[in-house]
């Protein structure tokens, strides 16, 4: 059996990925040094745990962090301008490809023989169709590109300071951390409160993975990989995004009425392809997509957030 690490650095540890896989590192009793932006909104998602050791830091100081913690693994998902408004802004944008070349260095300097970035299938452009080729890359967003300029480089830098780099492109996640503009938590909202939503022709094929075994996978990837790759991160699961949606209703509110705009708009979709990911860590666990509705149901009653 070989060599298993005892600890792993996460950027951006209070996202939705961050927090699902700062969770599945500590169960499987792996210490976490957990980056986060100073006086962090979402702190209060971080899990109490004597292996988490967090660390107050800016994006634009990740180079100057001074500390003598040691790692094995360096998870890098920090990223500005991640929502719908900030991708088409070039400048925060471009600012985000120097912050993970920091990344990298502040990866080296805590000992780290392996960098995981958070790449995008944004970095390959809009794919239509069922059977979309994703062998070739035409970024359409100032964020796909910088994602996809990030991964060369980085993986540059990981080539010349000899580290193993993985990029992974997420394809679309969704958990109880989720952002609130997402498609997701917008049909759950509307069905709890009964307007129902208003959607597009949602004809397009769509693959959703649930966070949390978005984490387990980045989890298993720190773990397991060998070389350095680029790696899908998906369910591999990939039917109409309205069949999705119908599976909201029927879970939250089977009497919905839904309305979906009648037009012959081909729309972009998503349909990955993980046999690298199943090659690197084998048959990954992927949760139902009602489950995963249902867990976040769940925990948006226990929270009050669903009165």
């Amino acid at each position: 059996m070989g060599h298993l690490m005892t600890s792993i650095a996460i950027s951006g540890a209070t996202s939705m990925l961050g927090i699902a896989t700062v969770n599945a590192c500590i169960e499987h009793g792996i210490n976490v040094i957990a980056i986060v932006r100073k006086n962090s909104q979402n702190i209060s998602r971080m899990p109490k745990s004597n292996l988490i050791n967090v660390i107050e830091c800016n994006l634009d100081d990740l180079k100057a962090i001074k500390t003598d913690l040691k790692c094995d693994t360096f998870i890098h998902f920090a990223w500005s301008g991640a929502n719908h408004e900030g991708r088409s802004n070039v400048d925060m944008q471009s600012h985000n490809i120097q912050y993970a070349i920091d990344a990298v260095e502040l990866a080296h300097k805590m000992g780290c023989n392996k960098f995981i970035g958070a790449g995008s299938q944004a970095e390959y452009g809009p794919k239509y169709g069922d059977n979309a080729d994703y062998s070739t890359e035409n970024p359409n967003t100032a964020y796909g590109l910088a994602k996809r300029v990030a991964g060369k480089l980085t993986r540059m830098r990981c080539d010349q300071l000899d580290m193993i780099h993985v990029w992974t492109r997420i394809f679309s996640t969704f958990g109880y951390n989720d952002t609130p503009e997402s498609m997701i938590m917008y049909a759950i909202r509307s069905m709890i409160d009964g307007s129902c939503g208003h959607y597009s022709n949602a004809r397009q094929q769509w693959d959703y993975l649930f966070a949390d075994d978005a984490g387990e996978m980045f989890y298993s990837l720190a773990q397991k990989a060998k070389k350095s790759t680029m790696v899908p991160i998906a369910s591999g699961v990939h039917k109409a995004l309205k069949d999705f949606i119908y599976d909201i209703r029927d879970t939250i509110n089977p009497d919905a009425e839904l309305t979906f705009e009648d037009n012959a708009e081909d729309l972009p979709g998503l349909s990955a392809d993980i046999t690298n990911l199943t090659n690197i860590i084998g048959d990954a666990k992927i949760t139902p997509f009602k489950d995963g509705i249902k867990i976040i149901l769940d925990k948006m009653r226990k929270s009050g957030d669903a009165l």
